[in-house]
């Protein structure tokens, strides 16, 4: 992991931090499973805020996502080892011009 990165997903915080070679994955159940399907080996991660798992989780994710590669000159994102499955249903999907965060977006 070459920085520290902290990202917010509404209530919930994840803060990510490099660690010493060897000390392996020190974060909580929700981070854990994340980083280690992202396969980082040492990391240092802590939530703050809200603990609600899935704001974790995608707090988290959004944090890995925002990793940069510092010996890029652009600083482009690094590429993640393990990529996840897509859900059968589509998962998370919001038709075209739908908010996500409006009642009426969301079908149900």
């Amino acid at each position: 992991m070459p920085h520290a990165v902290q990202y917010k997903y509404r209530a919930s915080v994840a803060l990510l931090r490099p660690a010493v070679r060897g000390t392996g994955v020190l974060a909580g159940a929700t981070m854990r499973a994340l980083v280690e399907l992202a396969g980082v080996k040492d990391i240092l991660g802590k939530s703050l805020g809200n603990s609600n798992p899935i704001n974790l989780a995608r707090a988290t994710m959004n944090a890995l996502a925002t990793l940069r590669d510092p010996e890029s000159p652009g600083r482009r994102p690094l590429r993640v080892q393990a990529q996840a499955q897509p859900r059968a249903n589509g998962g998370d999907q919001v038709p075209a011009g739908a908010n996500p965060r409006s009642p009426a977006g969301r079908s149900e």
